[in-house]
């Protein structure tokens, strides 16, 4: 029996552009979305599954498995340790040019409530609690409402 993907996404796309066929790779393989040629005699269904294929090999190529640090002998992954993983992980993968803004938000408003806590421990309650702060600080002009969603 073969399995179904009909409800598989399509990545990419394929369109007629001075007299032949161009595709796009997905956004996420390719953010550019630079028009890539596609040899003639290829048919439009053909195109597609080519651009799909050749999507889905890019996003893989940047997928990055960090290896979990071993346990510190301190005691578990305080927020703070694994911000500092997560954010070296995002460079590395270059899903960010530069993690300064990233790293500055946490710093300004994050590390203050929850960064000596055990990353795996935060709680929902906690995670409310930095909202309502986010919140008092929108409330009194310190930050814009934009600036508390990129937290």
């Amino acid at each position: 029996m073969v399995a179904s993907t009909h409800w598989l996404k399509r990545l990419g796309s394929v369109e007629w552009k001075v007299g032949r066929l161009w595709g796009r790779l997905s956004r996420r393989a390719d953010p550019t979305r630079k028009r890539v040629p596609i040899e003639p005699g290829i048919t439009h269904e053909e195109a597609e599954q080519l651009i799909h294929e050749m999507s889905l090999e890019m996003i893989r190529s940047k997928l990055v498995f960090p290896e979990r640090p071993e346990p510190s002998p301190g005691g578990p992954e305080t927020l703070k340790q694994y911000a500092k993983r997560w954010l070296e992980d995002r460079e590395a993968r270059k899903v960010v040019e530069d993690g300064r803004h990233d790293r500055g938000r946490l710093t300004e408003h994050v590390y203050d409530l929850l960064g000596d806590e055990p990353a795996a421990t935060i709680s929902k309650s906690q995670i409310e609690d930095l909202v309502l702060a986010l919140d008092a600080k929108i409330a009194g002009e310190q930050i814009s409402w934009k600036t508390a969603s990129n937290v």
